[in-house]
């Protein structure tokens, strides 16, 4: 009998439930996101036979804060697939880590970044102003232009 023959367990069922309560490779650092953590599966009967594979791709990350201080860590992407299976049940993680390195450094914005997004949203407001002004505008002309040629006849 092999590891993974599970014919002789015909009758057994199993509760593959899971959850991932934390799951991280290396430091923390602001606004790192991990995709599993407080993840749950809950599977109700009938749903003896499921294989779960977590496909993890793993990404080297380097964060500088804004004070200089560097923190080497990981980030990674999660992919999930879940089929039925008869000869093996249960629950896998496969890893696979990247050879490329990204690097993420905190920056203040320039008082002239700030200028020009204050410039954007006013000239936004006036544009969007001018269309419902010139809608307005023609509306009421067509209306007034309308009621005239019925007061004439």
């Amino acid at each position: 009998m092999h590891v993974h023959d599970l014919s002789g367990l015909r009758g057994v069922t199993f509760n593959l439930s899971h959850s991932v309560h934390s799951l991280s490779f290396g430091d923390t650092y602001d606004g790192r996101v991990n995709p599993l953590d407080g993840h749950s599966r809950v599977f109700v009967d009938g749903s003896a036979t499921k294989l779960v594979s977590y496909y993890v791709k793993v990404v080297p990350t380097l964060y500088t804060s804004l004070n200089g201080t560097e923190t080497s860590s990981n980030q990674y992407s999660v992919t999930k697939h879940e089929r039925s299976s008869v000869n093996l049940p249960g629950v896998f993680f496969y890893y696979e880590i990247s050879p490329i390195l990204v690097r993420i450094t905190e920056r203040r914005r320039s008082f002239g970044h700030f200028l020009t997004s204050v410039c954007a949203i006013v000239g936004g407001v006036f544009t969007v102003a001018s269309l419902i002004d010139a809608f307005c505008y023609h509306s009421s002309r067509v209306i007034q232009q309308k009621l005239a040629i019925g007061k004439q006849t």
